[in-house]
Formats: C-alpha cells, structure tokens, sequence
C-alpha cells in the first residue's frame, strides 16, 4: 500500500514537472522576451543605481538616470536566455531522474504483488561473548 502511495505522488509530481519542461521548452523565450521589454527601464535604473555603478560609464547607451547602463539590453537577454536553457536542461534531467525512480517502485510493487512478502526472518547475535563457556 505504501508503494502504490509513493508511485502516485511519484506520478503526480512528474506530471507537474512534465507540464513545467513544456511551459519552459514551448513558451519559455517568448515570455521571457516579454518580460524584460516591459521591465527593462527599471532594471537598467536598478543596475546604475547599485553598487556596480561604478562602472556605469562602461557599457552601452545612457539610460533615465543618465549615466550609462553596466548591461546592454541585448547582454541582458542573451544572459536570461543561457539561464533559461540551464533551468530548462536542468528540469529536464530531474524528470528523467524521476522516472527511472517510478519504475523502480512499479518494479517493486509487481514482484512484492507476485510472490508476496517474504517472512521476515532475523538471525540475532549477542553483543557480548558468553561467560558461561567456563
């Protein structure tokens, strides 16, 4: 019984982890793309206004603050996509992890549904010698 339980939250948790690679691998860019076009503005503010700002003057065009942003845009999305690629790979290599997992449970419930549980049997040896062998 408990075999069977682990298997089904086994199975419920690949399925969740199924629909987030897929989410990821269909949509994942996309989305991605989406969100820093419309957040950019205030990161590139965020980024000049941190403690890199010291190397505000680096890089790329002027931003609201007027000093000019540590991180084009483009390196930005370059950098958020090879991120999205290692989640996404990452993910991926879980769920593989997993199922090998649920088939070894599935394994395990077939042959204790075959041939039953075996009896347990345990062979107890003293700690201690005897001292009655005198």
């Amino acid at each position: 019984m408990l075999a069977a339980t682990y298997a089904l939250a086994l199975l419920a948790l690949l399925a969740a982890i199924f629909g987030v690679a897929v989410y990821l691998v269909v949509d994942g860019t996309d989305a991605l793309s989406v969100w820093l076009d419309e957040h950019w503005s205030g990161m590139q503010a965020h980024l000049c206004m941190s403690a890199l700002s010291a190397t505000c003057g680096a890089h790329g065009a002027a931003d609201v603050t007027g000093s000019e942003p540590v991180i084009t845009f483009d390196e930005a999305m370059a950098l958020a996509t090879s991120h999205l690629v290692a989640i996404t790979t990452l993910i991926i290599l879980l769920f593989l992890v997993l199922i090998v997992d649920l088939a070894m449970a599935c394994v395990l419930q077939y042959i204790v549904a075959r041939s039953g549980s075996p009896p347990l049997q345990l062979e107890l040896e003293p700690l201690a010698p005897d001292d009655d062998d005198d």
